[in-house]
């Protein structure tokens, strides 16, 4: 279940980054290809690389007097999936 929930996080992220056709096309071309690699454990192989690849962190810049300071910050889930697909 948790699998299909990552999914379906994902594809809500790229129909909202825009460009649906071009990223429609490029992620059916991306599966057809994993599916002839990989037969059946195609979607949890890319799950897996998806997930190792995301980012945790995101650096929000401050000002504190007067000066910048970069402070790490968990990233939101779909956040960083969205930025791993990219």
């Amino acid at each position: 279940m948790e699998k299909l929930l990552f999914l379906n996080v994902f594809f809500q992220s790229i129909v909202l980054a825009g460009k649906k056709k071009l990223s429609s096309r490029m992620f059916v071309d991306l599966f057809t290809l994993l599916k002839f690699k990989w037969k059946n454990e195609f979607i949890v192989k890319y799950l897996y690389s998806l997930e190792r690849i995301r980012p945790l962190i995101n650096y929000k810049v401050m000002f504190i007097s007067g000066k910048k300071y970069k402070i790490p910050v968990l990233m939101p889930i779909s956040k960083s999936y969205a930025v791993a697909v990219r």
